[in-house]
């Protein structure tokens, strides 16, 4: 769910906090990430309502903890989230009984089945006496805009703008909570940005070339080469360069050509192959060659053209 790969990313700067560290914060909870995963848990047959049950004693154990949760709920699917939802639908409601009537073979968009659900939920949050807000479209963007500390499996909550998002709660024993007995993971996408420059800009370019909710992605390599080009151009340029692939190909064409001319240098793209051992005249090195990743020379947009 969300960015594909974003998680990894972002590993560095997650922090494991104990429930009584974040007391006193009102935090923006994406609803449906919990009830997938309540639902993912067993079949639906077995246990119908176990979204309603856990629902119930973790926000209880929130309120206890002295945290204000804020519930949103998910509005209209966009279209490009048809071939997603059918997928998490066939998982989420197996075992569920199936509506009689005139069935279409094009999916859902408006989550009438799951948007039951949610409203089963939010009778019981308001009988709780706790909040809840109805999103336009995606829940996870209005977190975002609610500029709070957000809970959400999604990573494309930093994608929308989040600052700070809130993974993995628990109350077991085991989760290092301490006395309270409860503790979640915190990515702070703003230490991540303050480290090595991966922002929000960047996150979205991940998003477009690897993969998330509304597309399979624009290539084809990996996650790790796709995070070590991106490295590679700074946060403000990263969408100008992406679109530049689009509105002029004949330039990366011809810079394409002339990286596969016969006899020059793999790495650096320099005319002679023994860079390897004698180093290269045009990178002024006496052993190996500059690696400059892509050929790019490093603050610039020029290509080496030895």
């Amino acid at each position: 769910m969300g960015i594909k790969g974003l998680w990894t990313v972002m590993a560095p700067y997650c922090e494991r906090k104990s429930l009584h560290e974040i007391q006193g914060e009102t935090v923006a909870i994406d609803l449906s990430g919990w009830v997938c995963d309540s639902q993912n848990v067993t079949e639906y047959h077995i246990q119908p309502k176990l979204y309603l049950r856990n629902l119930f004693f973790r926000t209880v154990y929130l309120l206890l903890a002295d945290i204000k949760p804020i519930f949103v709920l998910e509005g209209d699917a966009p279209e490009l989230k048809r071939d997603v939802m059918a997928a998490r639908n066939a998982v989420q409601f197996r075992g569920a009984p199936q509506h009689t009537g005139i069935r279409s073979n094009k999916p859902d968009v408006a989550r009438s089945r799951f948007r039951n659900v949610l409203k089963e939920c939010e009778s019981l949050l308001k009988c709780m006496g706790v909040q809840c807000v109805k999103g336009r479209g995606e829940a996870e963007a209005t977190c975002a805009m609610l500029n709070a500390q957000v809970v959400s499996q999604d990573s494309d909550c930093f994608a929308y703008g989040a600052r700070r998002v809130y993974r993995n709660f628990s109350v077991s024993n085991s989760a290092g909570g301490g006395a309270m007995q409860g503790s979640i993971e915190c990515y702070d996408a703003d230490l991540m940005f303050q480290s090595n420059g991966f922002g929000r800009k960047k996150m979205v370019a991940l998003a477009l070339l690897c993969g998330c909710d509304y597309g399979l992605g624009a290539c084809g390599s990996s996650i790790n080469t796709a995070v070590s080009f991106l490295h590679t151009v700074p946060e403000d340029q990263i969408i100008h360069r992406l679109l530049s692939w689009v509105t002029d190909p004949k330039r990366y064409e011809e810079q394409n050509r002339w990286a596969c001319l016969p006899g020059r240098c793999d790495r650096c793209g320099h005319v002679g192959r023994t860079h390897a051992k004698n180093g290269c005249p045009v990178c002024a090195t006496n052993r190996n060659c500059e690696d400059k990743g892509h050929k790019w020379i490093k603050g610039s947009n020029k290509l080496w053209r030895g």
